[in-house]
């Protein structure tokens, strides 16, 4: 699953697929998993800190997006995530 959401991730991030039809449809699914599948993705990147960062960085951009009841401290945080990310994909 995580492998399929990778690829997913990759698209939306190079305009292949539309995010804005995947977000209305997905975005609630695909940060469920993230948030039951972070331990194990964590794991991983302790082996190789480029493993599911794409998906990880979808699911971090969906929540900051979807997420209404985040403060701003929750926001700010996820906002470093997202380039803490980017830094390890350029």
């Amino acid at each position: 699953m995580l492998n399929s959401w990778e690829r997913v991730a990759v698209a939306v991030k190079h305009d292949v697929y539309d995010e804005e039809m995947l977000f209305n449809t997905y975005a609630s699914f695909l940060i469920t998993i993230w948030n039951v599948l972070s331990p194990y993705i964590k794991e991983k990147q302790k082996k190789n800190p480029k493993w599911f960062i794409e998906v990880q960085w979808l699911a971090i951009r969906w929540k900051i997006r979807k997420d209404d009841a985040l403060t701003k401290r929750q926001i700010k945080d996820l906002k470093l995530a997202l380039k803490n990310i980017a830094a390890l994909t350029e």
